[in-house]
């Protein structure tokens, strides 16, 4: 739905609150760090202002989708959607040796590529770079449900990647998500030509879907140029929705190439 609002105002807080911790608790990135792992998280984050206005946009975000869910008649549409799904055949995963039937279920479990999320970053984001982040903590629940992989690119003047195998994650690699904060000014070009070459190397590449948070004003906006890469992205079936945090530069880059784009109103 091209032109859609969302507006997901946050609050500031000085150490967790009930409801934060009953997020955190159900969470998938916290059930799957160790105890460890999990006693040293909750005594970093606990008094980190940065952090808490990160999960309050996570949770009013939540909430939006809990309502959007409730009224909408999904489970005949998820049903009916299951079974067209493209699917690998259990025939090309089953494995016979001296008459005994193996069945990987490890190599076989991924029944969707990726979600990719190119976050731009840099000098012109820095004023929502919490908010943004934010708005990618209920990913990875999504992605643990849907037993996909969630990769996270952050991007300015260079491009990075995180990858989080069915969006769980060791605390270290999700402490270099919340400290991500690239500096320079923000290139489309190079993020295209990396999502291409993550979608080509996936092990499983239906339903690759890409979200571009960005704000439109990119150094190097070729129309030709975009229109060209995303081509190449659309003839392996993938989708791109983008959630633009500024209207300011919609005109000079109009990006009309994306299915969906989203306006965030703070």
């Amino acid at each position: 739905m091209k032109g859609e609002t969302i507006s997901l105002k946050s609050k500031s807080q000085h150490k967790f609150t009930d409801e934060m911790l009953h997020f955190l608790y159900r969470s998938s990135i916290f059930q799957s760090f160790t105890e460890d792992e999990q006693v040293a998280f909750l005594q970093r984050y606990k008094e980190n202002v940065a952090f808490h206005e990160i999960l309050q946009v996570a949770i009013n975000l939540n909430e939006v989708i809990a309502e959007v869910e409730r009224t909408i008649p999904s489970i005949t549409e998820e049903i009916t959607n299951y079974f067209k799904q493209p699917r690998r055949s259990i025939s090309k995963c089953l494995k016979i040796e001296d008459n005994v039937y193996h069945y990987p279920f490890g190599e076989c479990i991924k029944e969707q590529g990726p979600f990719i999320v190119c976050l731009q970053q840099g000098n012109r984001m820095e004023g929502v770079s919490l908010f943004c982040k934010g708005m990618i903590m209920p990913l990875f629940e999504m992605c643990y449900r849907q037993k996909r992989d969630l990769i996270i690119i952050p991007f300015s003047e260079d491009v990075e990647e995180l990858r989080f195998e069915f969006g769980k994650s060791h605390l270290h690699t999700f402490d270099q998500f919340i400290g991500m904060d690239k500096k320079g000014d923000a290139q489309i070009i190079p993020i295209l030509k990396r999502i291409i070459t993550i979608v080509d190397e996936a092990d499983v590449k239906d339903q690759t879907e890409v979200m571009l948070i960005t704000n439109n004003d990119l150094l190097d906006y070729n129309e030709d140029k975009v229109l060209k890469l995303v081509d190449i992205l659309k003839e392996r079936f993938v989708s791109i929705t983008a959630v633009s945090v500024s209207e300011q530069h919609n005109e000079k880059h109009p990006m009309r190439f994306l299915e969906n784009i989203y306006y965030v109103n703070e």
